[in-house]
């Protein structure tokens, strides 16, 4: 909803609408949340098509544009063209949505002044357990939606954020009483405890919608934002907790972190290539910073480039000494064959007091499991090759490889243990 701004900027009509034409209440606070970025932001002013808009509602009741006083209105592409003409707004954004069960696809358009400058398509899907949170779709949407307008067709313009509301005088504060009682005291809210109960009881929709709302009442406390991004991991919403930590990154101070735990559970969705966007960021503010470096050598793992793998490990190793910069270290060399590196690698991490072995079993068995057979294929065709010429050099070479890899790898699997719930 638009807020009375002291200093002129240019307006943006934010209109929300569906594809099938009909009345859709599901994802529309989009538009508001989308309002407050731009309110935030400063760099354009908002009006909302929806009656709970003061500006909106005004030119509704005058007569300045024609409409229906209801908030289920659906605007078409062209009368929102007309009424953002009469309204002076010199922006339109236009959402086109298409619900369809628990998922959001939306496309929004950004015209000035009658020409489409700007557009862009997302999917977003919002359901925890058996219910959907479309308000937090929605707000993600926003979020997404705002971080890429500012970055992009809106970066030019300059910001003015609203001017906030000024900390009362010292006379206004409260003093002692004639009896020397002290002022009352603001009472500490326990805002993280509920979201943990939540989370024992095996409740992630009220968890969730906990740790958004403590979000809301102070969004710039990081603590929160971090709590809110792991409660995401936790319900199995991996993609969301990335969105929220990148967005995060962009505050500049806390980036590197910031953008090392959006490539955490851009992993734990099984999306690499946004991990690694992600890191190649961190490590572009701090190269050298071990848990970068280790993150990126798992995804050289997982991309089947043990070599890659190793250089980055090297350089985690020489100025951390977490033991699973080891152990990575031990399955990429598990991957090329090198027994005595893998051994010496195990005995090191073993040094770590309270060392769980079988902590990466999960995610070497598959890597183990797919380079073992592309070691199948080429025995194959060295057993070919042996039948046309048995004597070749190559073939020993060859044959050599394969044995030190078979080696390395029953070694390490000697080494680890198998989770219990493995057994």
């Amino acid at each position: 909803m638009a807020l009375p701004r002291p200093v002129q900027v240019p307006s943006i009509f934010i209109v929300y609408a569906t594809k099938s034409g009909k009345p859709d209440a599901s994802y529309r606070s989009v538009s508001n949340y989308l309002a407050n970025e731009c309110d935030k932001s400063g760099r354009v002013a908002p009006i909302v098509a929806d009656i709970t808009d003061p500006i909106y509602r005004q030119a509704l009741s005058s007569g300045k544009i024609s409409g229906s006083m209801t908030s289920t209105m659906v605007l078409t592409l062209k009368e929102a063209q007309e009424t953002s003409r009469k309204l002076g707004a010199e922006y339109l954004f236009y959402i086109l949505a298409a619900p369809v069960a628990t998922n959001l696809t939306a496309e929004g358009t950004l015209y000035r002044q009658g020409r489409s400058v700007w557009k862009d398509r997302q999917t977003i899907g919002m359901s925890v357990g058996d219910k959907v949170d479309a308000d937090g779709a929605a707000m993600s949407l926003a979020s997404t939606w705002s971080t890429k307008l500012f970055a992009g067709p809106l970066k030019e313009l300059a910001a003015k954020p609203l001017i906030p509301t000024p900390p009362p005088e010292a006379g206004l504060v409260a003093l002692p009483t004639a009896e020397g009682n002290p002022p009352p005291t603001s009472v500490a809210v326990d805002w993280q405890g509920p979201i943990t109960a939540a989370l024992k009881a095996n409740d992630p929709w009220t968890a969730t919608v906990l740790a958004r709302a403590a979000v809301d009442a102070e969004p710039g406390d990081l603590a929160r934002r971090k709590v809110l991004c792991d409660t995401l991991v936790t319900i199995g919403k991996p993609q969301l907790a990335a969105a929220e930590a990148a967005d995060v990154a962009t505050w500049g101070t806390p980036a590197p972190e910031w953008r090392v735990r959006a490539a955490k559970a851009y992993l734990a969705a099984g999306d690499s290539t946004k991990a690694r966007a992600q890191l190649n960021e961190a490590v572009a503010r701090e190269p050298d910073a071990p848990e970068t470096r280790r993150l990126l050598g798992q995804i050289s793992l997982v991309e089947l480039e043990p070599v890659v793998a190793i250089e980055h490990l090297n350089a985690a190793i020489l100025r951390d000494a977490d033991p699973d910069g080891h152990v990575l270290r031990a399955i990429a060399r598990a991957m090329l064959g090198g027994l005595d590196g893998l051994v010496s690698d195990w005995r090191q991490a073993k040094l770590t007091p309270k060392f769980d072995p079988s902590t990466r079993f999960k995610f070497a068995l598959p890597l183990l499991d797919r380079v073992t057979a592309a070691d199948i294929t080429e025995t194959r065709d060295l057993l070919a090759r042996c039948v046309v010429n048995r004597a070749d050099p190559a073939n020993a070479e060859t044959r050599d490889r394969l044995e030190k890899r078979v080696k390395a790898r029953l070694a390490y699997l000697s080494e680890t243990g198998v989770p219990l719930a493995n057994t």
